[in-house]
C-alpha cells in the first residue's frame, strides 16, 4: 500500500501548516523535509504507526528536528501487528467479559465493537485496529461453533 497524493496534501495543509501557524514562524521546508514527511506517511500506510501517533511525531520533528524512527522508538509508538499478541489480548478480553460474548452469540452484534474497544484499551491504542477486528471476529465465530 502506498501513499496517495491526497494523503500528502492533507498532511501538509492540515497538520504541517497548523504547526507553522501555531508557532508563528515562517514556513521553512527544511524544518520538515519532504523525505521526512514521506517516511512518516509510509509508516502509516504500512500500519506501523497510527495516524494519532504520527501527528505526535510530526510535532516533535517540527519542534526539535529529530529523526522519525528515533522519535518512534524513543516513545515506543510503533503499532503492534503481531497476530499472536493480538490474539492473546482478544482472548483476555473475552475471558474477562463472558456475558458480552454471550450477548454476541445471541445476536447482539454491536457488542463486538465494545469488545474491540476494550482490546484497543488493553493495548494502549497500539494494536493494529484492523487486525484486532479480524481476530475478534475469528474468536467470536470460533466460540459460536463450539
Amino acid at each position: 500500500m502506498g501513499v496517495s497524493s491526497t494523503d500528502v496534501a492533507n498532511w501538509v495543509t492540515n497538520d504541517l501548516l497548523r504547526l507553522v501557524k501555531e508557532s508563528g514562524a515562517q514556513f521553512d521546508p527544511e524544518r520538515v523535509p519532504a523525505t521526512t514527511l514521506a517516511r512518516l506517511l509510509t509508516l502509516i500506510a504500512h500500519s506501523e504507526l497510527s495516524g494519532k501517533a504520527a501527528k505526535q511525531v510530526l510535532e516533535l520533528i517540527f519542534l526539535d528536528g529529530d529523526d522519525v524512527d528515533e522519535i518512534i522508538d524513543r516513545r515506543n509508538l510503533r503499532m503492534v501487528t503481531d497476530r499472536t499478541c493480538i490474539r492473546d489480548w482478544v482472548k483476555s478480553i473475552l475471558d474477562r467479559n463472558p456475558e458480552q460474548a454471550e450477548s454476541y452469540r445471541k445476536g447482539k452484534v454491536a457488542v463486538k465493537q465494545a469488545l474491540v474497544g476494550q482490546v484497543m484499551g488493553l493495548s494502549r491504542g497500539k494494536a493494529d485496529p484492523l487486525l484486532v477486528q479480524e481476530e475478534m471476529a475469528a474468536a467470536l465465530a470460533q466460540e459460536m461453533n463450539e
